[in-house]
């Protein structure tokens, strides 16, 4: 069946999530997110050549519906994407724009006579041990060192790692929570300066809280991912993630200070199936080290997100040999796309297919949606399998590459402010564009910071790579941004209230291929990075969505749907095709708010 355009006179219940006593489509419901990936790699995906090469992604493909148009909302991020699809809500309504953004209302830890705060929940907020840190956030787990093993060899991964913050009684909330150091977190003020968690950042319920209400039940819930701060996931109550697992992805690979699990396409490929093993365990009933648990079956809503791609996308170059042999004689893979240009003027075509470092992790994300689809039609479970990405990386076209170098940027910014305690910015967020937080948010310094943004060029003050990936000195204008918001444009474009305490005072939405990076990047030998999330383009917030349904092929209708759809169309579908209607009390919020339509033409 394929679809071409909206379907006309559409019952309005049926957009906002069915009656309230819907009947259950499937019994459980996996949501995957392969990090980076673009509605533009699918394309490639489906091309006949790839048939054989990536069977498992196509038989997702071939069985399923495929949104051709959804995006995530701009600018990208993994936290905002994240939210979107578990909550059904846009950053003005989750309250969260980065996952390190900042609070106006809120002070830091210990010292809440002032306000105004970061609320990082970034592998910044983790614990460390003895200054390092590490894969357990400073669990004391003596997994060091961990034995390199081949990623598609899941019963190779160790033990200890999936004994991370195992849950409780009711769940291992608090068990994750102990993973961050509370002296690093926000506090509130108007709560006797209680730390602010960040379940309790977030200004609506998940998902994952719905389903575990509407069941009460152990397990009803699970997911894996790359940071302690998803436990943003848990929601308001706390307690929405029954087996939340959630290693540190950018800890040390070896207690010796190789650093960290994304710096190189295989490490990332093993910290994968970190998660994937949590996965596998779960599609059988059992907790996530392979234990016996009562209801013997998979969690109702559960899932994971791969980093491999998103990897392979934005290292220059990588390892490809698990003992990382290949990295200490200065060869291996490239990252990125090839690109390729045929005919001549008008008639020019270009061709955009992955390179042979995210070919190859492709490959390993491939035989990992093997492995999940093969468990779950031996269980016979009835299974709805979403796969998407919570956010695209930019640019494709390594040639338009631009990196620079924010520190400068920045402290340039506050030098030529004529007051400089405190610093005109109080706080920014780097990458595929600028997200900035002043101190002074007057009519003045919001068009002293437009100007001076406008107005910062260099013919040689950027890098970029030639084709080969080596580094090469580039010229940027305006700061290498299309469009400097501030104050009142900056709400407007993000639909945010002119109250909102967090919403930023300075938003950039960058030129084709400019990343903002900090100093120490900016000046490494090699240049590392050449993709990265945080803007608004095509590349960054079209992206994947694909629903297939394995041992319920009925429920389903498949194909090509060419509506416009929102990542935040995700979350109330999980509840129709579990049987749960979001117009109940205990709902999700933030559909109600932005009254959020599910998928259509999906259920049929």
């Amino acid at each position: 069946m394929h679809f071409k355009k909206h379907m006309k006179g559409l019952a309005a219940a049926a957009l906002l999530g069915g009656a309230e006593n819907a009947a259950a489509s499937v019994d459980h419901v996996l949501l995957i997110s392969i990090d980076g990936l673009h509605q533009s790699d699918l394309t490639w995906i489906q091309a006949n050549q790839y048939q054989s090469t990536l069977p498992n992604l196509n038989f997702l493909i071939n069985n399923g519906a495929i949104y051709s148009n959804a995006t995530v909302p701009a600018p990208s991020g993994p936290y905002t994407g994240l939210l979107s699809l578990s909550t059904g809500g846009k950053p003005h309504t989750t309250g969260v724009y980065s996952f390190n953004g900042y609070s106006r209302a809120l002070s830091p830890s210990g010292a809440c006579s002032a306000t105004g705060t970061t609320a990082d929940f970034s592998s910044d907020a983790d614990n460390t041990s003895n200054g390092q840190l590490l894969l357990d956030s400073g669990a004391g787990l003596n997994i060091y060192p961990v034995t390199p093993f081949e990623p598609t060899n899941v019963s190779a991964v160790p033990a200890g790692i999936l004994g991370l913050a195992l849950p409780g009684v009711a769940s291992n909330a608090g068990g994750v929570q102990a993973l961050l150091n509370s002296a690093s977190l926000p506090a509130d003020p108007g709560k006797n300066c209680a730390v602010v968690y960040p379940h309790e950042f977030l200004q609506v319920n998940t998902v994952f809280e719905v389903v575990s209400n509407h069941l009460g039940q152990a397990y009803a819930t699970a997911w894996a991912d790359d940071h302690p701060g998803y436990e943003i996931l848990n929601g308001q109550s706390g307690s929405g993630v029954y087996d939340l697992f959630a290693p540190e992805i950018n800890s040390l690979v070896s207690i010796n200070g190789t650093a960290d699990w994304t710096r190189q396409s295989i490490t990332a490929q093993q910290f994968d199936s970190f998660k994937l093993k949590a996965v596998l365990n779960w599609i059988k009933g059992q907790d996530r080290k392979g234990n016996a648990i009562t209801s013997g079956k998979a969690p109702a809503l559960y899932g994971m997100s791969f980093h491999a791609a998103a990897a392979a996308q934005s290292l220059n170059f990588s390892c490809y040999d698990i003992n990382q042999t290949a990295c200490q004689s200065g060869s291996g893979y490239e990252g990125g796309y090839d690109i390729s240009v045929t005919g001549k003027r008008k008639k020019q075509l270009t061709t955009v297919l992955p390179g042979s470092l995210l070919a190859e992790a492709l490959s390993y994300i491939d035989q990992s949606i093997g492995l999940i689809v093969q468990e779950i039609q031996a269980s016979g479970a009835s299974t709805a399998i979403i796969l998407t990405s919570r956010y695209g990386q930019s640019p494709l076209n390594r040639s338009n590459l631009t990196l620079i170098n924010y520190d400068t940027l920045i402290s340039g910014l506050n030098a030529a402010w004529n007051v400089q305690n405190p610093p005109l910015v109080a706080h920014g967020n780097k990458g595929n564009g600028l997200m900035l937080w002043l101190n002074y948010r007057n009519a003045s310094a919001l068009s002293f910071v437009k100007n001076y943004l406008n107005s910062y060029t260099s013919k040689h003050g950027g890098l970029g790579t030639d084709a080969s990936g080596v580094k090469t000195v580039k010229g940027f204008t305006q700061s290498g941004l299309k469009t400097v918001l501030t104050g009142g444009a900056v709400t407007r474009y993000l639909q945010a209230s002119g109250k909102d305490a967090r919403v930023p005072d300075v938003l950039g939405l960058p030129q084709e291929g400019v990343i903002f990076v900090g100093a120490a990047d900016f000046n490494q030998a090699q240049l590392t990075t050449i993709a990265a999330a945080g803007g608004n383009s095509a590349e960054d917030v079209n992206v994947p969505l694909i629903v297939t349904a394995v041992n319920a092929p009925q429920v389903l209708n498949t194909g090509v749907i060419e509506t416009a759809v929102s990542a935040t169309q995700v979350a109330p579908t999980i509840l129709e095709l579990l049987g749960i209607a979001t117009t109940k009390a205990n709902g999700l919020t933030a559909v109600r708010a932005e009254k959020t339509a599910v998928l259509p033409m999906l259920i049929k």
